[in-house]
């Protein structure tokens, strides 16, 4: 569904509040957007805990409670066929990995510091220089808890670049 549609969905719902057969509820998954009739929808309520099911069919997340009652949690993500939000945060966006880069760096930066050898690397100060800055750089997303995330991972990625910046630099001052 693109924006036009759901644009021409708030157009006809009139001024009076009637004609609640026109009325959607309009939210986003995995960057696409989509709309359900408020006639189809009992309640929005934020997430309760979720019992995960052994065999449950397939977009079943598990179990939760509405109002003291059991009801299956469907994945919606997985019924639409995109990729579980887990697995899109692992495998597409792979912080791991970045970290781990960030991680060896590091470890070259001590070592050339505690034993005098040469370090030579392509990262600088500059946070854009390393895969994880490019990535930071061009990711949108819609996704809040994401978009939490990048929040506290910028500043502390930029800290990071400076940081080793410096010891590269004391390392230079050192040998001179």
């Amino acid at each position: 569904m693109d924006n036009l549609n759901l644009l021409d969905f708030n157009a006809s719902i009139s001024a009076d509040g009637s004609g609640s057969e026109d009325r959607y509820v309009i939210f986003k998954l995995a960057e696409s957007t989509f709309a359900v009739n408020c006639k189809y929808v009992v309640s929005i309520e934020r997430p309760s805990k979720i019992t995960e099911m052994a065999n449950a069919p397939m977009g079943v997340r598990g179990v939760g409670y509405y109002k003291d009652e059991a009801i299956n949690v469907f994945d919606l993500r997985i019924i639409f066929g995109y990729p579980t939000h887990e697995y899109h945060v692992e495998n597409e966006i792979n912080i791991s990995g970045h970290i781990i880069e960030h991680e060896s760096w590091v470890s070259r930066i001590a070592d050339s510091l505690a034993d005098g050898s040469d370090f030579k690397s392509n990262f600088t100060s500059d946070p854009l220089s390393c895969d994880l800055g490019k990535w930071l750089e061009n990711y949108r997303t819609d996704t809040v808890a994401v978009q939490n995330l990048i929040k506290r991972i910028e500043p502390l990625h930029e800290k990071f670049h400076q940081l080793a910046d410096r010891a590269v630099d004391y390392r230079s001052e050192r040998d001179d």
